[in-house]
């Protein structure tokens, strides 16, 4: 059974959830991405938490990215050089495919870059997304109400898109997406070149599977290719001094217990997590 949330807590919910409410625009957005009833966001940003129950107010911190136990985000060279890239793409609004190991800390800095950035809509990709649900879960990032058909949903994303000053849409995890879905991303592109940034962001199995389209000479791979400017961005590995800046970001300051969590990290910062608080809970039980 899990723990009732503390009132501290719930005030740190509603402190980011008044975050999210801004990124959105205003509490109505707010509450229709997050699939709540725009009463449950008033209450919940007055402070009245009485009819609000604790699942309710896990899913909601879920939902906008807040976590009880915190993690501080450092400036690794992946972190200053993928929130460069967002800014740019965003600003000009580019279409860029992007490629970096896993373990570098993309997806943290996409949602760091959506925290700080209005009209930022980042999805995090999943095998078994066919194009419906693909749909749905971008319209559900828009705030779009259910439609009766596929073609309805489509054209309601659209229309939104084009509507928002500089939007960018980055599709997290990309090399996931089923060729069906990537050949929609042909369609997002044709619909909203110019008004809209389209980010695919992946470790470097999406390079290779659109190389291999591309010998194989399968239909779409040509134009998803063009698209991106023919070009996959590579980003920074995680460097020993990476590794530092984030164990000291996090309260691990001692060279002595750095260094251990330097060789045994492999360059993989979700280790360096679990390296960083495993070192934390211990000095607690000694």
């Amino acid at each position: 059974m899990s723990k009732p949330i503390t009132s501290p807590q719930k005030q740190a919910i509603a402190d980011a959830l008044r975050q999210f409410c801004t990124l959105q625009g205003s509490q109505n957005q707010a509450a229709k991405v997050l699939r709540v009833s725009a009463a449950t966001v008033s209450h919940i940003l007055a402070g009245q938490f009485d009819d609000i129950s604790d699942d309710m107010l896990r899913t909601i911190a879920a939902s906008v990215n807040h976590s009880a136990n915190q993690w501080n985000i450092a400036p690794t060279a992946t972190f200053r050089q993928l929130s460069f890239l967002l800014t740019n793409a965003q600003a000009d609004s580019l279409c860029l495919a992007i490629v970096g190991a896993a373990g570098t800390g993309k997806t943290q800095t996409i949602r760091t870059y959506a925290a700080a950035h209005p009209r930022t809509y980042h999805l995090i990709c999943s095998e078994y997304w066919n194009r419906r649900i693909f749909i749905h879960q971008l319209a559900s990032a828009l705030g779009i109400r259910h439609l009766p058909s596929t073609p309805d949903q489509i054209d309601a994303i659209i229309r939104r898109l084009r509507a928002i000053d500089h939007p960018i849409l980055i599709l997290d995890e990309a090399d996931k997406l089923a060729d069906q879905v990537l050949h929609f991303f042909i369609t997002l592109y044709n619909h909203l070149e110019s008004h809209c940034a389209l980010i695919l962001i992946a470790t470097d199995f999406l390079r290779l599977r659109i190389l291999r389209g591309l010998r194989l000479g399968r239909r779409g791979y040509e134009e998803i290719y063009s698209r991106v400017g023919r070009r996959f961005i590579p980003l920074e590995p995680v460097t020993p001094d990476d590794i530092t800046i984030v164990c000291q970001a996090n309260h691990l300051t001692e060279s002595a217990d750095i260094r251990p969590v330097i060789t045994s990290a492999d360059a993989d910062l979700r280790r360096v997590r679990r390296a960083v608080w495993a070192h934390h809970k211990s000095t607690l039980n000694d």
